[in-house]
Parts: structure tokens; sequence; C-alpha cells
């Protein structure tokens, strides 16, 4: 098998570059740069991969940066749905119930609340 067609087949089953520890810089930027070439359909696997990634470190910056990409990158070509959004503003509230210290979860639902493409909400918060 060449390297490109194992490289394709790690990436879609979730398997390349783990970490134990999260998602490091180096690793990060080798699976957006793979993600970028290969552009799957769907980036979910992809984004429970992070999440995954997230709990035994749940104040990793880098791996959140990686997501906010991986969330503004799949949107701009139409591949993030709204349901998919609410999801992830379900998952993000769960993550400041169990840690609401967690500065970079509250920066990320910020994104998804008011800055994301399509977002409308954060006026029932202010009042």
């Amino acid at each position: 098998m060449s390297l490109h067609g194992r490289t394709s087949s790690h990436i879609k089953s979730g398997k390349l570059l783990l970490c134990e520890t999260g998602l490091g810089l180096i690793s990060r930027h080798h699976r957006l740069l793979l993600l970028t070439h290969i552009s799957p359909e769907s980036p979910i696997k992809e984004i429970e991969y992070i999440h995954a990634s997230l709990l035994p470190d749940p104040k990793n910056y880098h791996t959140w940066a990686y997501l906010h990409w991986l969330y503004s990158h799949f949107s701009t070509l139409g591949r993030i749905s709204e349901d998919d959004w609410k999801r992830e503003q379900e998952w993000c509230d769960e993550m400041l119930r169990v840690d609401g210290r967690n500065n970079s979860a509250w920066g990320w639902r910020w994104f998804l609340r008011l800055a994301r493409p399509g977002a409308t909400g954060g006026d029932d918060e202010i009042e």
C-alpha cells in the first residue's frame, strides 16, 4: 500500500498520530495538513477524536485551537450542519459544567454562541 493510501485509511479510522495526553502542536499541525488535503465529507470522526483528546487534558490550548480550525474550515465548505453546531454547544456546556474555570472552553462557547458563521444567540444570556 502506498503512503498516501495508508495515510488516508488511517485518518479515516482515526488512528493517525494518536497521543495519550492530547494533541501536541506538531501532531495537530500534521492532522490539519492531512485533513486539508484529504478533505473528508464529514469531519465528525475527527471531532470525536478531538473531544476524546481533551478528556485527559481539558485545558490543552493547541487541541482547542485545532477544534476551532476544524469547525471553521469545514463550515466554509458547508460540511457542518446546524445539528452539528448544536451538539458542539451541548458538549461545550458539559465541559464547563465539569470545570467552570476552563478558559479555553469559555472561549469556545463564545465562538459557538456569538462569532461562528450563522450564530444568532447571546441575547438571552445578557438579560
